[in-house]
């Protein structure tokens, strides 16, 4: 998993940074220093360069686009850096030199000539000052480090109360949907818990507008579940699930197909090494309401995957699903508690005795960290019913593609 971070210079504490004016469309956008702050475009990680001892890719969290040293006119001592795509070019390669001039700094040098990452010193070095590649000197224009990004402050996140990631919302357009939506869960240390656990990607849906409110009188997507679980009655094996909920009443549909993958200890431990994802398929392919999902596991070499399509499944109120029971997502939050709560009882909850990971968090559409539901999303105070332990890390503020968080427990 990527570990964000900013880059900071040993100048004026200056990071380095898109062009904010380009943020929203980044390819050949200009490199610049820039100051302290929030933002997406400040965020970084790296990538090694396969059979390149030592030299990584530096992508930008939101664009998942690379540093490069635009090659217009040949590449030399003044050459600037820009947003690029990612390819398999030396100009897009580099290497932390340390400075021993100043510890605990590096300079960042291009797998091509003697150059590094240096800020143009014309005018004065300040915010704004454009990145270029230049011979390496001793100065503190040159000199880098890599810092940790700002966190959002929030205490007793847990359970079923993880942060919210949310599109955004457009005066005009309405919402922003959430396209593409990827989470990824890997798991670090074995996890143990009793009763057995789920994990539940919750998903909230925009308020219909007069175009998608049912004319003839059925109900409207506004909750949706989606994820990985142990079922009663499955043995050792877990399963993917879909469930979705209209505005008032029992929900639309819960699609619970046969376990797929084996778990430990009837549902009760994931062994350290697991990986899965849960992928939303959407109706128009990368775009529109969301129409089922793949969830694909493994540990090592021992791999599954399982599809849902939700157009054709049966609806709890009868009848089979079709496209005008769908819906998009403008936010999501992903929950790690227990699994199901049988009718009548009260809902279970989890306690773990071990066991952390993380949580990759990716969309096609930006998305901003909020501590609670968006306000105007069609059912902000619908919420997992199960319950857990479980804990979950801060996440950086401002606005990404790419988020990575850590669980634990309490």
């Amino acid at each position: 998993m990527p570990n964000i971070q900013n880059v900071q210079s040993a100048s004026k504490d200056l990071l380095i940074g898109i062009d904010p004016a380009r943020s929203g469309a980044p390819l050949g956008a200009s490199i610049q220093a820039l100051s302290s702050g929030s933002t997406s475009n400040l965020w970084w990680y790296t990538e090694a360069v396969p059979d390149q001892d030592g030299y990584f890719w530096l992508h930008n969290a939101e664009t998942v686009d690379v540093i490069g040293i635009n090659p217009h006119g040949g590449i030399g001592p003044g050459s600037p850096l820009q947003s690029q795509k990612q390819a398999n070019e030396a100009s897009q390669w580099w290497i932390a030199i340390p400075a021993a001039e100043k510890p605990g700094y590096f300079w960042l040098k291009s797998a091509i000539g003697d150059f590094v990452i240096d800020i143009r010193t014309e005018g004065g070095i300040g915010p704004g000052s454009r990145l270029q590649v230049y011979k390496q000197k001793s100065e503190a224009n040159q000199w880098w480090k890599f810092v940790e990004v700002p966190h959002v402050v929030e205490a007793g996140l847990g359970s079923n109360n993880n942060y919210f990631l949310f599109g955004g919302y457009d005066k005009a357009l309405g919402f922003i949907a959430l396209n593409e939506v990827v989470v990824t869960i890997k798991i670090t240390d074995d996890l143990i818990g009793n009763p057995p656990f789920s994990f539940q990607l919750n998903c909230w849906s925009p308020k219909p507008n007069r175009q998608e409110e049912r004319a003839d009188g059925g109900s409207y997507d506004v909750w949706q579940q989606y994820g990985l679980s142990w079922e009663p009655g499955f043995g050792n094996l877990v399963g993917s699930f879909a469930e979705n909920w209209p505005q008032n009443g029992p929900n639309l549909f819960n699609i619970i197909p046969n376990g797929f993958w084996s778990i430990n200890d009837n549902g009760k431990k994931m062994e350290a090494g697991t990986e899965f994802t849960i992928i939303l398929n959407q109706l128009n392919g990368n775009t529109g309401p969301m129409s089922g999902s793949v969830v694909v596991v493994g540990n090592s070499s021992n791999a599954a995957l399982q599809t849902i399509n939700i157009i054709g499944q049966s609806l709890a109120a009868g009848g089979a699903a079709t496209t005008k029971d769908l819906a998009p997502i403008a936010a999501m939050q992903m929950n790690i508690v227990a699994w199901g709560t049988p009718a009548g009882q009260p809902s279970p909850k989890t306690i773990f005795t071990r066991g952390g990971g993380t949580i990759q968090y990716f969309s096609s559409t930006p998305m901003t960290v909020v501590a609670g539901p968006p306000s105007d999303v069609a059912a902000p105070s619908a919420v997992t019913g199960e319950t857990s332990n479980c804990t979950y890390g801060t996440l950086p503020q401002g606005t990404s593609r790419l988020y990575v968080q850590k669980f634990g427990h309490s």
